[in-house]
C-alpha cells in the first residue's frame, strides 16, 4: 500500500513486493548456493498475488454496505459494520505472530535445511517465511470475519424482493461476495507443496508426513467449509424471508378475494390477478444461491489445494527439492 499512495496500481505493487523475495530465491538457486526447490518457490509465488488479494478483500468489504441497504435497515448495517472494523484491525496478529515464532524456531533449529549453506540465505529464508506467516494470517482472519458477518445476517428480518432479477430475493451479491472471498482464501494452497516437501525431505522429517498430508487435506476442507457455511446461512435467511413474503402476500390475496365477493368490481378482480402473480413469483424464488457459474468457481477453489497437495502424484518429474 506504500507504493499505491505514490500512484502505483495495487496489482503492480503486489508484483513488486513478490519480486523482492522471488527474484533473490531464483538467484540463490541459479548460483547453486542451494538446490532448486519447487515447494519453496511455490510459496514465494503467493507473495506476487497475496498483497493484492488482501487489498481487494478490503475493497470488497468497504463496497458491501451500499448493496446491504436494499435488504437491511441502516441501524442493522451499523451493527454489522463492527465486522468491517475487525477486518481492518490488527487481530490477525493473534494468528500471525505465533505462526511466525513457530516458523522461526523450526528454521533455526533445523539450520534452514539439512545441508551446509551460508548465513545470508538462512536470514533470507527466515524473513520470507515470517512474511508468509503474517500475510497468510491476514487471509485467515479476513475469511473468519466474513463467515461471522454472514452468520450474523441470519438474525435480522431481511427486506427480500421476490421480483429481483437474481431470483434470490436480492441477495445474490452476498453469494458472489462469499465465492470471491473463498477463492482468495484458496490461493493459500500455494504453500502446501512446501509442507509436503519438508515432510518428505529426509529421515528427520518422515514422522511429519502424515501431519503434512492431514494439514493439506484440512486446508482443502476449510476452503469448502468456509463457503458452505455462508451458503447455508444465506439459505436460512432466504427461507425465512420467503415464508414472510408468502404469508404477507397470501393474507393480502385473501383480503382482496373477500372484498371481491362482496362487491364484485372489476378493479378488485384486476388486483386479485396481480396479487396472484406476485404470490407465484415469491413461490418460485430460490432459497439456495446455486447456478453453474458459482458451482464452477467453488469447484475450482477447492481443486486448487487438492492439486497442489498431491502434485508429486500428478507430476512425478517435478524436482521437489
Amino acid at each position: 500500500m506504500f507504493l499505491r499512495k505514490r500512484g502505483v496500481p495495487p496489482i503492480f505493487s503486489s508484483v513488486i513486493f513478490g519480486s523482492l523475495f522471488f527474484v533473490p530465491a531464483i538467484l540463490f538457486s541459479a548460483h547453486q548456493t542451494v538446490p532448486w526447490s519447487f515447494g519453496y518457490l511455490s510459496c514465494l509465488s503467493w507473495l506476487f498475488i497475496g498483497p493484492f488479494m488482501i487489498y481487494k478483500a478490503g475493497q470488497m468489504v468497504d463496497e458491501l454496505w451500499s448493496d446491504m441497504l436494499d435488504i437491511l435497515d441502516e441501524r442493522h448495517i451499523e451493527e454489522l459494520q463492527s465486522y468491517e472494523r475487525k477486518f481492518h484491525s490488527y487481530g490477525y496478529l493473534a494468528i500471525g505472530l505465533p505462526a511466525a515464532v513457530i516458523v522461526s524456531i523450526l528454521i533455526l533449529s533445523s539450520q534452514a535445511f539439512s545441508y551446509d549453506t551460508f548465513f545470508a540465505y538462512i536470514l533470507f529464508y527466515l524473513i520470507s517465511w515470517v512474511v508468509l506467516a503474517l500475510l497468510g494470517s491476514i487471509g485467515v482472519w479476513g475469511t473468519v470475519q466474513l463467515v461471522m458477518l454472514v452468520l450474523a445476517i441470519r438474525k435480522y428480518n431481511l427486506k427480500l424482493n421476490s421480483l429481483s432479477d437474481d431470483r434470490f430475493g436480492g441477495m445474490e451479491f452476498l453469494a458472489d461476495f462469499g465465492i470471491k472471498a473463498t477463492i482468495m482464501y484458496s490461493t493459500g494452497a500455494l504453500m502446501i507443496p512446501m509442507a509436503i516437501e519438508i515432510a518428505t525431505r529426509g529421515d528427520l522429517y518422515l514422522q511429519a508426513v502424515s501431519f503434512a498430508i492431514a494439514g493439506a487435506g484440512s486446508f482443502a476442507s476449510s476452503v469448502l467449509l468456509s463457503f458452505m457455511i455462508q451458503v447455508f446461512a444465506l439459505n436460512r435467511a432466504a427461507v425465512r424471508g420467503k415464508k414472510e413474503i408468502l404469508k404477507r402476500t397470501g393474507e393480502q390475496y385473501t383480503a382482496l378475494l373477500q372484498e371481491y365477493e362482496k362487491r364484485g368490481s372489476l378493479d378488485f378482480g384486476i388486483r386479485i390477478l396481480v396479487m396472484q402473480g406476485l404470490f407465484d413469483e415469491a413461490y418460485q424464488m430460490r432459497v439456495y444461491p446455486w447456478d453453474v457459474g458459482i458451482l464452477l468457481k467453488l469447484a475450482g477453489s477447492v481443486a486448487l489445494p487438492i492439486v497442489l497437495g498431491t502434485i508429486r502424484l500428478w507430476f512425478p518429474w517435478i524436482p521437489m527439492h
